[in-house]
């Protein structure tokens, strides 16, 4: 693999234009032309996709984050009062 170009979702399709370009079909929608000349790179399209492929990073996280803490059996805070039911438990308290 000599690279690896980014998408924000997954990709249906690819197409090769004789110039060269690439042409890729994303889940998000978006049609994207992938090109080597430089003179044809377009510096707002590249600032969007970074930012969006942020938002996505940062959504994949938080949705990872909230599915291990629903698996999480949390107890309120009252459940320090009262000892475990063995040796050795450990609550995981759900702050207030």
């Amino acid at each position: 693999c000599v690279q690896t170009i980014p998408h924000p979702g997954c990709v249906w399709s690819v197409a090769f234009l004789p110039n060269a370009d690439a042409v890729t079909c994303c889940a998000d929608g978006a049609v994207r032309v992938w090109s080597a000349e430089t003179a044809r790179h377009d510096p707002d399209a590249a600032k969007s996709l970074d930012d969006l492929m942020s938002q996505r990073t940062a959504e994949r996280a938080q949705k990872s984050l909230a599915d291990a803490q629903s698996k999480l059996k949390t107890e309120p805070p009252s459940a320090l009062l009262t000892p475990g039911d063995r040796d050795g438990a450990t609550k995981v308290i759900k702050e207030e």
